[in-house]
């Protein structure tokens, strides 16, 4: 789906096939989001969301029974739930738009957030010093979740590109390295 220029669901897939066009399925490597952030920062707020509504709503109607008080307690349940919902359609974008690609020449990082606002950076491998893993709590550990790092030399404006939430990052960084080193 495409909504404006800035917002195209197939942009992902269409980068992805013409980079193995380019260079060849085994030195193409996508790094998405995994399901752990779709899980911790989506999915459980979601249910934690509706589970407080629910309560709330079930208070309200057994505890007050003044209908302008009723009325303006709502009102602002609403509006505390657009508030709420729209932060998790905001992590839904970066669950199903932030990617990065590596290929033998380049690490494309694509962030998206929201409609209107799309950020590609690109950085050449032949600058990258080192490629990092963090695991920074207990979950990451437990789940194989962590981020990966992509550090480069100095004079470079970039610095460092990092995607957070990659499942098994020690693996990853392995097929990584086995992409960007010339041979």
């Amino acid at each position: 789906m495409k909504i404006f220029s800035t917002f195209d669901t197939k942009f992902k897939q269409n980068a992805v096939i013409e980079k193995k066009e380019k260079y060849g399925h085994d030195k193409v490597h996508l790094l998405e989001k995994s399901n752990f952030f779709f899980l911790r920062n989506i999915v459980i707020p979601f249910f934690v969301i509706i589970i407080v509504t629910l309560f709330s709503g079930y208070i309200l109607s057994v505890y007050l029974q003044t209908p302008p008080i009723i009325n303006a307690i709502i009102m602002l349940m609403v509006l505390l739930m657009g508030i709420l919902y729209a932060a998790l359609i905001k992590h839904y974008i970066d669950y199903k738009m932030d990617y990065c690609i590596i290929t033998p020449d380049e690490i494309i990082l694509t962030e998206q957030s929201w409609l209107f606002n799309r950020w590609i950076r690109t950085l050449d491998v032949a600058k990258v010093k080192s490629i990092s893993v963090q695991k920074n709590s207990l979950l990451h550990s437990f789940f194989n979740n962590g981020a990966i790092i992509f550090m480069s030399d100095g004079d470079d404006t970039l610095g460092e590109i990092i995607l957070e939430y990659v499942y098994n990052p020690e693996w990853q960084k392995t097929v990584l390295h086995n992409i960007i080193m010339k041979e």
